[in-house]
């Protein structure tokens, strides 16, 4: 039989003269340690802002570059698609609804499309069913062949989703008003 011995218990001094001792060839005194804490969480903040800062410099950058190449974006997207956008009586393209609802949610225009099941693409992929249901003259399984392939009654949950959804949501039934109005505004612009 193995007799098992009581751990030995430091003394305060003892407990002291160890938190004393020079770590490296540097002292702490007390006032180092009750402080440490303190500093740790205040190196934290402070690359916490730094980190804030970056991202704020970022964000001003790309708003700069947006500003500076929004115009010619546009015009590079008519170019693209021209003579979609001269009719001022013709309904709005699946194309023209799914640009400006991927401007709208920042989300690529290829992960609406995809087959990702994430909600920053499905909100997107859903509104933009609901609109060319409401807006194009497309069928059901014409928006659901464009929209990657998908089946028709896909886009028969997409639109029930979004009108039940909108019924009860304030923000999305406001999401959906604002994009309506930047698919008219794009719609009714002629290409320079």
């Amino acid at each position: 039989m193995t007799m098992i011995e009581s751990p030995v218990r430091e003394s305060p001094a003892e407990i002291r003269r160890r938190l004393f001792e020079p770590v490296n060839g540097h002292e702490s005194s007390e006032l180092e340690i009750l402080a440490e804490p303190a500093a740790r969480k205040l190196r934290f903040e402070q690359a916490a802002r730094a980190e804030a800062s970056r991202r704020q410099a970022r964000i001003n950058e790309l708003e700069l570059l947006l500003h500076e190449y929004g115009a010619e974006l546009k015009k590079l997207r008519m170019e693209a698609f021209p003579g979609q956008l001269t009719d001022p009586d013709a309904p709005p393209s699946l194309t023209q609804i799914l640009t400006v609802v991927s401007d709208f949610y920042f989300v690529p225009i290829i992960h609406i499309l995809s087959k990702r099941h994430t909600r920053c693409t499905v909100v997107p992929r859903h509104v933009t069913m609901f609109l060319a249901r409401q807006l194009t003259l497309l069928s059901l399984p014409e928006i659901g062949r464009r929209m990657g392939g998908r089946d028709h009654t896909t886009v028969m949950h997409a639109v029930r989703k979004v009108t039940d959804r909108a019924a009860s949501d304030v923000e999305l039934a406001g999401e959906l008003t604002e994009i309506r109005a930047r698919i008219e505004r794009a719609r009714l612009e002629t290409p320079t």
